[in-house]
């Protein structure tokens, strides 16, 4: 028997995400209801299958009731979302209020691509930071050699919290813009 998430909400009048089983860090779904063809990895050669890391998990929640076919894999997801918290507001921030469409950087170093389009190539890499000088030179120079801004994310703790992006210059991994809430 399937159980059901916890955040379900009003769950007739919302779709419903089918966690099937676990891969390491990964959700295999199934979507009956296309929730998933809106999410950037769909629309690269790369994509296989239904996979979802605990951020894009924690978003498409936000929208779907999410059903559990093995209760572990709940569990796992418990486990995951507390362990990466600061990644899922971060998913969050970039995607509802940066309106960025977000895919994981991790073949970049970087914790997400970034999209504008999706048609286009992803407009930025987005860094977790704070980022030593040696690591802002690098992310830098590795968001330049893939045509990509680089940006820092660095979460503000208090008063309302949020995030602070910085871009960096090109190759010297400098911001070049002052720091400031919401996107540079």
């Amino acid at each position: 028997m399937a159980a059901r998430g916890s955040d379900a909400g009003d769950a007739a009048s919302r779709p419903v995400l089918r966690v099937l089983r676990t891969r390491g860090p990964l959700f295999v779904c199934e979507d009956p209801a296309g929730l998933l063809r809106r999410l950037p990895q769909t629309r690269k050669r790369h994509h296989r299958g239904a996979c979802l890391s605990i951020e894009e998990l924690e978003h498409v929640a936000r929208a779907a009731e999410v059903v559990w076919l093995r209760p572990e894999d709940a569990l796992r997801r418990a486990e995951l979302r507390e362990r990466h918290a600061s990644a899922c507001r971060l998913y969050h921030h970039l995607t509802d209020v940066a309106g960025l469409r977000l895919r994981h950087g991790s073949q970049f170093g970087a914790a997400f691509v970034g999209y504008r389009d999706l048609r286009g190539h992803g407009a930025c890499l987005v860094f977790l930071g704070p980022l030593a000088r040696p690591a802002a030179v690098a992310a830098a120079r590795v968001a330049g050699s893939v045509a990509k801004e680089a940006w820092v994310a660095e979460e503000l703790h208090g008063g309302g919290g949020g995030f602070t992006l910085t871009r960096l210059g090109e190759t010297r991994g400098e911001p070049r813009a002052k720091r400031c809430r919401g996107v540079p």
